[in-house]
């Protein structure tokens, strides 16, 4: 390629220059734009790379007024990593590419090889024009492909790249599967015929049985030729994403539709990749110098497209707020470097229980928002769990603890359960931020106990001084409840499971018998195969097996033989009954979302029991 280089900097310079002719390339160098403009002439040069920083003109300004002589020429800019939000306004303005100092070797020569790549494309349509009649079909494919290339916007991007997929081979139905930054390819869309319930939200493109097509990087059928097809999307040697194209508008796929829909997906697989350079570039200027979390208009942004999409295609997404309500007792005894350690340690400790699509942001100084894509409110409540324990769990943390204990209250909203729009979803948040602060759980400081402790406590003695009582943070009561009371309590329990059959839940019913006659266990069968969970907890007694529920036998366990209770933690409603066997006056009970929450995981703990 005959290369224009422009640094004002000697020693990159011949740097960049002898790497570049060492691999074939015909270069000329520059100092600065006005040297450049003067060397340029329209066709002379297939490629110009630029500082983004020159003296005089800057590398923006030159490459719009190369872009006035030869609208088409590529150009690339060069950049500093403290440049990234300067690069994201250079390709809107039209730059090529970006590359980041220090250049790397492969990455350069990608970049040149994807402008030679475009090069040849623009010469095969100048050839078109003189030569083929057909060129008016060549030219609507080309420019469906350049739009592709010129959308940065990667949320759109997935959508008009299977749109346009699906148009150019005449398939009424498609799907796209885009790579994570983890390495798995999640469905990203889908539109026409296609059975969302049937379409897997995870595709193995190592393992499973699509491996071999994906590797072979060519369009495969599943199921026979002329039926759908899979067409695998490779950037270079990056596989990023897997297209799946059927219900042809009439006949069968031939080979040429599906050559047609490849040449088209290989535009698409560089825009993507492009896309996401660009959103990883973009994020460099979004987050909070101090924590690292993102800075709250991108979390709003975020937030808006998640709704977009959640609405289109009947999603879910939920929200998290978490509070450190105690920032001025942290204050008193850490300086403002220590304390600023700590903030950015419990964004670490988040981070590491956070999936690729989970956004961080920093909303104040003290306070936090998640953004969880495809949650629900049960999932919301357990991953909430996981984050408290990452960050209990941090040896920085606990170091701060030391002297200061962190107060830390969250709380959750789900779209479209819980509200519609942003501001109804905070308003929801911070609504059951409040009932967590007041939850029985907190304010009897049960983090601490076991399960059997916290039992004990809740269901006292005679001697034992009385709850507190604060029905904004969940009704919790002792009282005499008699065992018709409780034998109800499980068929309601499973009646709550029925209102919404394809809602998440748990319930864990512990008796010093497991028998065939329990309530729970006659309307539990009618529920079939739901998502909640059923676990029954104690001695054997004539029942080795239930269909719908998991019988775990405790043969030894004295405590499990005095007591009984009944645990109900779903998306809908949490509730919690204790009490002590044979004696109807020893009776706890309480919808306490936090406490329920906190008695199941030390259940779970106590019993090995595995979480949802």
């Amino acid at each position: 390629m005959r290369l224009l280089v422009v640094d004002d900097d000697r020693f990159f310079r011949e740097l960049l220059t002898g790497l570049l002719e060492r691999h074939g390339h015909v270069v000329t160098a520059v100092t600065n734009a006005t040297d450049a403009l003067a060397h340029f002439a329209p066709g002379r040069f297939d490629a110009v790379l630029a500082d983004l920083v020159l003296p005089g003109l800057s590398g923006i300004a030159l490459m719009q007024s190369l872009h006035q002589r030869a609208p088409e020429q590529e150009v690339l800019l060069v950049t500093s990593a403290s440049d990234a939000r300067t690069a994201v306004d250079a390709l809107r303005e039209g730059a090529a590419d970006f590359i980041t100092k220090p250049v790397d070797e492969a990455t350069l020569l990608l970049a040149l090889e994807r402008s030679a790549g475009r090069l040849l494309i623009r010469h095969e349509r100048t050839r078109l024009l003189d030569e083929n009649l057909e060129f008016i079909k060549h030219q609507a494919l080309y420019r469906r492909c350049l739009e592709l290339l010129s959308n940065l916007d990667l949320e759109r991007l997935q959508e008009q790249a299977l749109a346009d997929l699906c148009q150019v081979c005449d398939a009424q139905s498609g799907a796209l599967w885009v790579q994570s930054d983890r390495g798995e390819l999640l469905l990203r869309s889908y539109r026409g015929l296609v059975n969302r319930a049937k379409l897997p939200t995870h595709v193995d493109g190592k393992h499973g049985p699509l491996a071999d097509g994906i590797a072979n990087r060519r369009a495969f059928s599943m199921s026979g030729p002329g039926k759908d097809f899979f067409l695998p999307l490779w950037a270079g040697g990056d596989l990023v994403g897997l297209a799946m194209l059927g219900d042809k508008l009439t006949g069968s796929f031939s080979p040429d539709d599906q050559a047609i829909a490849r040449a088209v997906g290989d535009f698409a697989a560089t825009a993507l990749r492009n896309g996401r350079r660009f959103v990883a570039l973009e994020k460099l200027g979004l987050r909070d110098r101090d924590t690292g979390a993102y800075n709250l208009a991108y979390f709003v942004d975020y937030a808006s497209k998640e709704a977009y999409k959640a609405r289109r295609y009947g999603r879910s997404f939920s929200l998290l707020t978490l509070s450190v309500d105690n920032l001025a007792v942290q204050r008193s005894h850490l300086s403002g470097d220590e304390l600023r350690t700590a903030l950015r340690t419990v964004v670490l400790a988040m981070n590491r229980v956070c999936r690729d699509a989970d956004v961080i942001a920093k909303s104040a100084e003290a306070e936090l928002y998640v953004l969880l894509p495809e949650t629900d409110l049960f999932g919301a409540l357990m991953f909430a769990r996981r984050a408290l324990a990452s960050i209990k769990g941090d040896r920085q943390i606990a170091e701060v603890e030391t002297r200061a204990p962190l107060a830390l209250s969250f709380g959750v909203a789900t779209f479209p359960k819980d509200g519609e729009d942003f501001d109804e979803l905070m308003h929801r948040c911070r609504a059951r931020m409040e009932e967590g602060r007041l939850s029985l759980h907190r304010r009897l400081m049960l983090e601490g106990l076991d399960f059997w402790s916290t039992v004990d406590l809740l269901l006292g003695t005679a001697k034992s001084p009385k709850l507190p009582v604060d029905d904004r943070g969940g009704p919790s009561r002792r009282a005499a409840l008699p065992q018709s009371v409780f034998d109800r309590t499980q068929v309601e329990a499973v009646r709550e499971l029925a209102r919404d059959p394809s809602a998440r839940g748990l319930v864990y019913l512990g008796v010093p018998e497991i028998r065939a006659d329990l309530p729970l266990l006659a309307p539990l069968e009618a529920l079939g195969d739901a998502p909640a969970r059923v676990t029954v907890l104690g001695r054997r007694a004539g029942l080795d097996a239930h269909p719908a529920a998991t019988l775990v036998y405790l043969e030894g366990d004295e405590r499990m033989q005095a007591h009984a209770f009944l645990l109900l933690h779903s998306e809908h409603a949490s509730y919690v009954q204790l009490r002590r066997h044979g004696d109807d006056e020893a009776a706890f009970h309480s919808s306490d979302v936090l406490l329920v929450d906190g008695l199941v995981h030390k259940l779970q703990q106590a019993y090995d029991l595995q979480p949802f």
